[in-house]
């Protein structure tokens, strides 16, 4: 059974690291969503239809690197001898993405919208170690940390038991406490992203990258 206080933070941290990648390549990367990738169907539907955006078929394939991230962590995960690898790979794949994001500012090469998607990529793999992550070691965090909707809609039912039943309901006031911390740590992560985008682009995301790096080193020491 893990610590309570482990899985209170790893929950925050990782919510927060997935609120902040999507809204970095959402401002940097052309409406990119690297955290809530079905998303990005919507986003291509509109620039499709409406935006004439060229590059705007790169986000559909955030959708098949999302996957085979998860592919790879499932097959490779139980060969590991610490779990959170896969959240040390997460964090090492952030930080090289950041990296590479300073090196194309420094060469004016931004601008490229081709070489932005491929780096950005890099991000979308991330997230998928990371809702891998959730999924295979379902103990570690509240639940789900890269995509929300389903955590709301069980803070939602929650909401409507307690409703129903009053106060007095510990276990639900529990889960109501549990789904908050995750959906608040993504709204904070996506507000930061944001604000972090806008004053340094693309290499934003350094800052979650060396977050989610040395929470995850220091688990295995």
């Amino acid at each position: 059974m893990e610590n309570n206080k482990s899985v209170r933070q790893l929950t925050s941290l990782l919510a927060f690291v997935a609120g902040s990648a999507d809204a970095t390549t959402f401002i940097t990367v052309r409406q990119l969503f690297s955290a809530h990738v079905t998303g990005n169907i919507v986003v291509y539907a509109f620039d499709l239809f409406g935006n004439s955006d060229q590059h705007s078929w790169m986000k559909l394939l955030s959708i098949p690197i999302f996957i085979f991230a998860i592919v790879l962590a499932g097959r490779y995960a139980g060969k590991f001898e610490q779990r959170f690898s896969l959240l040390i790979a997460e964090g090492s794949l952030l930080i090289t993405s950041g990296f590479i994001a300073i090196v194309m500012t420094v060469y004016g090469t931004m601008d490229n919208s081709t070489l932005s998607f491929a780096n950005a990529m890099l991000i979308v793999f991330a997230m998928g170690l990371q809702n891998a992550f959730n999924k295979l070691f379902s103990q570690s965090t509240y639940g789900p940390t890269t995509i929300m909707t389903g955590n709301v809609s069980k803070l939602s039912i929650n909401l409507g038991y307690l409703w129903k039943s009053g106060l007095d309901q510990p276990l639900i006031v529990k889960k109501i406490q549990q789904q908050s911390l995750t959906i608040g740590g993504f709204i904070i992560g996506c507000f930061f992203g944001a604000m972090s985008a806008q004053m340094l682009g693309s290499s934003a995301i350094l800052i979650p990258g060396v977050l989610v790096l040395l929470y995850a080193l220091n688990l295995t020491v």
